[in-house]
């Protein structure tokens, strides 16, 4: 239904009829007429078409542009710089971490087995040596 109601408007909206499109090869391009085409671009507002322009800007412009870019650029670098040098540093903490937490681990476990205490590994509380 919305097919033949398109094609009976076809004519009004300035579009050619179809032509016989050949089963295999080239398709034919349907054009908007000359007419179609000039109510379509005169309808469209003054703001359309300044949206659609692009920007020219002076020499002054480009330049305060050019240097607020390399000046957010510099910034950045400055940031990323700086969080890896917190990373690097949350990284040495943890390995820092492990060290201690491996030593006192270590001492209490030698310190449980000189005391005697072979039954605190059976129930669980002093760590097999590694």
């Amino acid at each position: 239904m919305a097919l033949c109601s398109l094609i009976s408007r076809m004519p009004a909206l300035g579009l050619r009829s179809p032509s016989m499109v050949p089963l295999m090869g080239f398709v034919p391009v349907r054009a908007l007429s000359s007419a179609a085409g000039s109510r379509l671009i005169s309808h469209r507002s003054a703001a359309t078409v300044d949206r659609l322009r692009p920007d020219i800007y002076s020499e002054d412009e480009m330049a305060r542009v050019r240097e607020t870019i390399k000046r957010l650029r510099a910034k950045a670098d400055q940031i990323r710089i700086e969080s890896k040098k917190k990373y690097a540093e949350g990284l040495k903490m943890i390995e820092m971490t492990d060290q201690v937490m491996a030593t006192a681990e270590a001492s209490y476990n030698e310190a449980a087995r000189r005391i005697g205490c072979s039954n605190l590994q059976s129930k669980g509380l002093v760590l097999p040596a590694r």
